[in-house]
């Protein structure tokens, strides 16, 4: 009996020291670059028709915590601030008047993982996302040609968003990670009841009727501090 019990043993142990080793952990910062675009800004009677400009660039920092509970699956949270132009834009006809509005926050980004090839140190590790988007809006700026910015004030933004984010993303062995991500808001960025910014300077003929989304793209690099803990 003692005989089989230690052949048995001796078999765990083979296959335990003969096995990969998965690191379910990761944890990190990154930082990231994004294009904007507030959906429902042609709304805005005070603009009229207008030509989006291409770029809206915006710019985020944030750290972020990952737990593979599975080899390939795992949850993930990453919690930053975030800056820059969400809408860019010029009015058609002679006058060209040109518009932009800036914004700063706090974003919180659950997310749902799938490791498609698993978490292999040697291997590197594909990772397919998707999750939540919560946002709270802070202040921002609203600057028509070369005058002065009017702000945008806390009270005029809503104090939580909600939308959706997904992507791809790839970690280099050594820690390195990028990933190219695209998130949707489903909430308008403006209260409802307090209008100013959106009424007033906009000239939104029913702001709680006509709602502005925003949507943005973008790519992220970041580096993974745990495998500086790993053997």
């Amino acid at each position: 009996m003692k005989r089989k019990m230690l052949a048995l043993i001796s078999a765990f142990t083979i296959l335990g020291a003969t096995s990969k080793a998965v690191e379910p952990y990761a944890f990190g910062v990154k930082i990231g670059a994004v294009n904007n675009m507030l959906m429902g800004i042609d709304k805005a009677k005070v603009v009229g028709e207008n030509e989006s400009q291409f770029l809206s660039l915006g710019f985020a920092g944030a750290l972020y915590g990952e737990y593979a509970f599975h080899e390939n699956v795992g949850v993930a949270l990453e919690a930053g601030y975030f800056m820059g132009t969400i809408a860019n834009f010029k009015t058609k006809g002679a006058d060209k008047d040109k518009y932009k509005i800036d914004l700063q926050g706090i974003k919180f980004l659950p997310m749902l993982k799938y490791y498609p090839m698993g978490r292999e140190d040697e291997n590197g590790i594909l990772q397919v996302f998707v999750g939540g988007d919560i946002t709270m809006p802070l202040s921002g700026k609203g600057q028509k040609n070369d005058e002065t910015a009017v702000d945008i004030k806390k009270d005029d933004l809503n104090t939580v968003g909600f939308g959706a984010i997904g992507g791809v993303g790839y970690e280099f062995p050594f820690g390195l990670l990028v990933d190219l991500r695209a998130s949707y808001s489903f909430t308008d960025l403006f209260k409802e009841e307090v209008t100013a910014f959106k009424k007033k300077t906009l000239a939104f003929a029913d702001p709680k009727k006509e709602q502005t989304s925003l949507f943005n793209y973008g790519l992220t690099v970041g580096y993974n501090i745990g495998v500086l803990l790993e053997e």
